[in-house]
């Protein structure tokens, strides 16, 4: 069990890809590569 205060480990560039995905005309299956 997770600690309440635990935070999940989001990367850069996880952030980067959502980002060109909701900015940019990724579509979902690239996005999930």
């Amino acid at each position: 069990m997770t600690k309440p205060d635990a935070k999940p480990a989001i990367t850069q560039a996880m952030i980067d890809a959502y980002d060109e995905y909701t900015h940019l005309t990724l579509d979902r299956r690239r996005f999930m590569e």
